[in-house]
């Protein structure tokens, strides 16, 4: 069965970075995906259209990966704010998240701190990297196996669930319309 919209599809992958990186889930179940709300950069639309037991490779440029580094976006939170507003003392590699005085939140990385202040990096950790996706189709069910094998999986994330139902929905609806 050729995979489409919203099928749920069982794979395993080895994604490789640019800079010399990877994850992979070697020696670990087959993860649990809903086509199309996967998280997984350039995942969705590659599968479409492949088999159980198939295998593809093919590259994610860093600007449809996880975005580009933006050098400009790192700002620097004052010392003493960490002190008066957290109560504590960043320390490189550390992760803050707040609210600007908009009430935007942001959350970022540290990856400087001097006495004066914390520079602050709110780039995704893998902007400005390639990525590889080595991915063998596992297993691929659509239709109403798959809102079955969805609702029967360990699917936690209720976003994956809910892009399940608009999809489904919006074909059921085709379905109606042309019947």
């Amino acid at each position: 069965m050729a995979i489409k919209p919203a099928d749920f599809v069982r794979l395993n992958y080895r994604a490789t970075f640019s800079n010399g990186w990877s994850a992979s889930n070697d020696g670990q179940e087959p993860i649990e995906i809903v086509q199309g709300d996967s998280g997984m950069p350039g995942v969705d639309a590659a599968i479409l259209g492949y088999d159980q037991g198939e295998t593809l490779k093919f590259m994610v440029p860093a600007a449809d990966a996880f975005g580009v580094r933006d050098e400009s976006a790192l700002y620097d939170i004052p010392m003493a704010d960490f002190v008066t507003d957290v109560g504590m003392r960043p320390v490189v590699g550390c992760q803050v998240s707040g609210s600007d005085p908009d009430g935007t939140p942001f959350a970022a990385f540290v990856v400087e701190v001097t006495d004066d202040y914390a520079r602050c990096d709110p780039n995704h950790p893998l902007a400005g990297l390639d990525v590889t996706w080595d991915i063998t189709i596992v297993e691929a069910v659509g239709g109403m196996k798959a809102l079955w094998r969805a609702l029967r999986s360990d699917i936690k994330d209720s976003g994956s669930m809910q892009a399940f139902w608009r999809t489904f929905s919006a074909d059921m609806k085709r379905t109606d319309v042309q019947a």
